[in-house]
């Protein structure tokens, strides 16, 4: 896959307080959104088959979601197939 950048979102802001319910569509469009984009990757990563061979953008990406969450990342999907999954420990 073929990824120009990542846009992920890391607030969603109502009145200045977090929103988290997302189900009031009225409320829904009065949210406000941040996000972070980094950098993409211009390789394709449906033959990968370790961690350690993916894009290095790619890693960034994996490497801030276990940052910004606090939780590891285990499995990594690398393509459409169920068996497209790389295991990073």
């Amino acid at each position: 896959m073929l990824v120009s950048q990542v846009r992920y979102c890391i607030i969603l802001d109502l009145n200045h307080a977090p929103y988290v319910v997302l189900a009031d569509l009225e409320l829904l469009s009065k949210v406000q959104v941040e996000y972070v984009t980094l950098p993409g990757w211009q390789t394709s990563t449906e033959e990968i088959t370790s961690y350690d061979s993916l894009p290095g953008n790619c890693r960034k990406y994996v490497e801030f979601i276990e940052q910004f969450t606090q939780i590891p990342v285990k499995w990594i999907g690398v393509g459409p197939g169920r068996e497209s999954m790389v295991t990073k420990f």
